[in-house]
């Protein structure tokens, strides 16, 4: 913590060309002219500690400043000498830094806090005493949180948030990336190798395939063009035929009931000389029942006109069977004849009968009706059959060009899929060769990652346990922040009103931090106090958060004129309270324009 400021030289700035001022412990009153320097003082002194970031202009414009400040802090002495580009900050002459960034990163160090908390906790810049009672609660949670070291803590929890995704990627890049010998393209390369031999030969194959293509192409039959159908329809001319046909079964048939008609006429002739002779012997053998009858017996042929069966006459032949049996045997033989050719004359007209049905059912009218033209078709027939012969035949030709010309264009089709699949491959193929190509030239970085895979095996376990340290430290992290949260506003409203108190000599006497960070003097927002009030709370709030910051102690605090604006009433209580603050032993620096004089008990610096 910053203890108490012995002195403070400066050199070359815009109002001191060579200035030493001593401090006290207690109370430091700056007081001057216009112009005399004791805001550039006050300047000084933070560009001593923290470096350039404290000076109100461009550095350029100070190229000739130097500055010596020594201090105490925590009983040892500290001397600082600064310009804008070096410097060197020692302990009794034991330099500890002497770069700019080592200067800064030394006091940082050493104090626990940068220049932006600096001006929060230890240092009020002229009209800023009411900066924190102005702002928004949403800004001044930012603050305080940031004078608290929330937010660096917030700022650390990222930091290590950051850091364990950066090792998780690593964890998972090591794992996913990287791979083992075994996944390596080596194997693939090989792969490569073995199907790139077949890129000749898929080269070939487009070739083949292609000729192949242009054989189908060159097979294809021209087709004739299509016949005119002849007038005379087919069937026109298988009627003919058929009528034709018919008309010849019809003369057969006929024929063959002329025939049978013939053979009717036959049997009826040899029956009836039959019967006739029979008849004459019966009528003989009636006169003469003796030996005439027995001759004309023998002479009588008894045969079957029909079968031709000739009948046994020997029992005629005697004569008891003349008398006894020849009249009726005669008469009983001609009944038979008579029955036998009537069974047959039947029979015959029975066959008739069925040719006149067949003749019927070759349409005998029609049948003589179209043989009437069959002359006529006769003669041109020969000529018309052979015309729609060949047109038949040159249709069914033409339509076997084409189905065997459909059959080579579905060959072509499937050629010309098996060329494209062929050309895929190639491509493929090609593709491949490219890929092997890679695979060539990426197989030295993969044999590099190789040992850094293996590294980051071993390694693993060590990036798990970073990672699980990471996890621990932003689960207490956390746990501080909240802890740090709930405690700190009851803290520094509890030392803004002890100051508050002190200030107003009891007239206030509760500042209060709400947990939305709304700021209430006894109860009510400072913001809708009166002029001096709100000076006077504001300082308070002020005092109290630099308190905090250095645990219960304020050993510095510097102001730039932050009574300029106060009533002659309202600055005596604010010197009141810094003088009992400084008897805490807080060294008070400020400038003021105010009159003096009765300042007890103060280290009155008079820059003229």
């Amino acid at each position: 913590m910053i203890s108490t400021i012995d002195f403070i030289r400066i050199r070359n700035s815009f109002a001191h060309t060579d200035t030493t001022i001593k401090f006290e412990a207690g109370c430091n009153y700056i007081i001057g002219n216009y112009g005399s320097g004791k805001s550039e003082l006050l300047e000084m002194i933070g560009f001593a500690y923290f470096g350039t970031i404290a000076l109100r202009g461009k550095a350029t414009t100070y190229s000739k400043l130097e500055v010596t400040l020594q201090f105490n802090y925590s009983g040892v002495t500290y001397k600082i000498i600064r310009t804008v580009k070096d410097g060197s900050i020692s302990i009794d002459k034991e330099v500890k830094a002497n770069t700019t960034t080592g200067i800064n990163t030394y006091i940082i160090s050493l104090l626990g806090y940068d220049y932006s908390i600096y001006t929060l906790s230890n240092y009020c810049q002229q009209g800023k005493l009411q900066y924190f009672s102005e702002l928004s609660p949403a800004n001044r949670s930012k603050y305080i949180d940031k004078l608290n070291g929330i937010e660096d803590a917030k700022s650390f929890s990222n930091y290590l948030k950051d850091i364990k995704k950066t090792l998780k990627a690593s964890l998972e890049a090591y794992k996913s990336l990287l791979r083992p010998p075994e996944d390596l393209d080596i194997d693939m390369e090989l792969d490569y190798e073995k199907e790139l031999r077949e890129l000749p030969i898929a080269s070939d194959v487009v070739t083949s395939l292609t000729q192949q293509l242009t054989t189908l192409t060159d097979t294809i039959k021209p087709v004739p063009r299509q016949p005119i159908k002849p007038k005379t329809d087919l069937i026109d001319l298988e009627n003919y035929e058929e009528v034709l046909s018919k008309y010849k079964e019809y003369i057969s048939i006929e024929g063959s009931i002329s025939e049978i008609e013939k053979e009717i006429n036959s049997l009826k002739g040899q029956f009836n000389r039959k019967v006739l002779s029979t008849t004459l012997s019966l009528d003989k053998a009636k006169s003469d029942l003796d030996y005439s009858l027995k001759n004309s017996l023998v002479s009588v042929d008894l045969s079957c006109p029909s079968c031709s069966h000739t009948f046994n006459t020997d029992l005629f032949k005697s004569k008891d069977f003349v008398s006894q049996y020849s009249i009726t045997e005669l008469e009983s033989i001609i009944l038979w004849l008579d029955k036998d050719l009537q069974d047959n004359i039947k029979g015959l007209e029975k066959d008739i009968v069925v040719l006149e049905k067949s003749l019927t059912m070759l349409g005998i009218d029609s049948i003589c009706d179209k043989y009437a033209t069959i002359d006529i078709l006769t003669r041109s027939y020969s000529s018309q059959k052979k015309d729609y012969e060949y047109y038949v035949y040159l249709t069914e030709e033409i339509k076997t060009i084409e189905e065997e010309n459909q059959v080579v264009r579905s060959t072509i089709e499937e050629v010309n899929t098996l060329i494209q699949d062929s050309i895929s491959s190639q491509k493929s193929l090609v593709d491949k060769q490219r890929d092997l190509l890679r695979c060539k030239s990426e197989k030295d970085v993969y044999v590099r990652l190789f040992s850094i895979y293996t590294e980051a095996i071993l390694n693993t376990d060590t990036i798990q346990s970073k990672i699980d340290i990471i996890d621990i430290l932003l689960e207490k992290i956390s746990n501080i922040v909240d802890s740090i949260q709930k405690e700190s506003l009851p803290a520094i409203s509890n030392i803004a009103s002890m100051y508050l108190e002190r200030l107003t000599r009891g007239v206030l006497h509760k500042i209060e931090v709400t947990d939305t960070y709304d700021l209430l003097v006894d109860g009510i927002p400072i913001n809708v106090r009166s002029g001096a009030q709100k000076d006077l709370s504001s300082l308070a709030f002020r005092l109290s958060l630099g308190q905090s910051i250095v645990h219960g102690i304020l050993p510095l605090f510097i102001g730039d004129e932050i009574d300029a604006a106060s009533t002659p009433e309202v600055s005596a209580y604010i010197r009141k309270a810094l003088q009992e603050l400084s008897l805490d032993g807080t060294q008070i620096i400020i400038v003021t324009h105010k009159d003096t004089t009765n300042y007890d008990n103060c280290n009155i610096i008079d820059l003229g």
